[in-house]
């Protein structure tokens, strides 16, 4: 049996992204363009079932969810899993406005006075590239949209956290995991799509912390293989989020939801990226 209380409802299938089928969720995301009243339809749905908790990036669009969600009344009764920074993003602006367009795009977001201080802040980390400062920056000025949430954990996105783990830059996974639980007041976790081997680090570092990664049935996206993943996964002692439990939507939540179960893990909980109330209805009435 999965408890409700481990399932969160990801937002990936209403702003189109989809780790498998980049046409696919552009479809699925059409029907949600500009409409964050159905958007909401659907969370108050899942959370009219006690499915409370969301997963969210810092996405552009994140803040008019945030909005929309406050004014229904539904922003108290969730728990947020935030992710960032939102890769894609930076990636796609770096090529239209260069990098210091997207640091001047993000300081704009910021009140006046936080914009000053981060404005001064950041030019002076870049200038002498301290990476931990521009990470405590960047991380503040993502956050700012979600000052409002229940923000029950923060997760460094698997494209930075693979990126450190391949450089086996300790210290950096030590600070991002100090910055928020001291200032930001909430759990910190990593994602990503190499389990095993940032399993292996952190148990040779003593850290104990959660870990967003791929898991389903065909082995989509798990690295280096899904046998070898799974090893991983009964001798670990971090807390695991699983994620792609439906493979982008190639598995039948049946199929899903029963090889999550027969993984027995202990500390775990699990992303379910739907955008219908009939297939969250469906994992719920699967998972009781």
């Amino acid at each position: 049996m999965l408890e409700k209380s481990k399932l969160i409802l990801g937002h990936n299938s209403f702003f189109g992204i989809n780790h498998a089928d980049y046409d696919k969720g552009k479809y699925t995301s059409e029907q949600f363009i500009n409409n964050y009243k159905k958007i909401i339809e659907v969370i108050d749905f899942a959370n009219t079932n006690e499915i409370n908790n969301f997963m969210i990036s810092t996405l552009d669009e994140s803040k008019f969810l945030i909005d929309e969600l406050e004014k229904s009344d539904l922003l108290k009764k969730m728990s947020f899993y935030i992710l960032l920074p939102y890769i894609n993003k930076y990636v796609r602006k770096s090529n239209e406005i260069g990098l210091i367009g997207i640091i001047k795009e993000q300081l704009a977001k910021a009140s006046l006075s936080k914009n000053l201080k981060h404005s001064v802040n950041l030019s002076t980390y870049f200038l002498n590239f301290d990476f931990k400062k521009i990470l405590s920056s960047l991380v503040d000025i993502e956050l700012q949209t979600f000052e409002k949430v229940n923000k029950k954990i923060v997760i460094l996105h698997d494209a930075l956290t693979d990126i450190l783990l391949s450089l086996k830059k300790v210290e950096i996974f030590e600070f991002f995991i100090e910055l928020v639980e001291k200032k930001h007041k909430c759990q910190a976790g990593f994602a990503t799509k190499n389990f095993v081997n940032l399993d292996n680090l952190f148990k040779k570092i003593n850290i104990n912390t959660t870990i967003l990664t791929h898991a389903n049935h065909i082995g989509f996206n798990m690295n280096p293989g899904k046998i070898e993943v799974e090893n991983s996964f009964k001798k670990t002692t971090n807390k695991i989020i699983l994620m792609s439990v439906l493979a982008s939507g190639y598995l039948k939540p049946e199929i899903a939801l029963k090889y999550v179960k027969n993984l027995e893990l202990n500390d775990y909980e699990v992303v379910i990226g739907s955008s219908k109330k009939e297939h969250i209805s469906e994992i719920i009435s699967l998972s009781s």
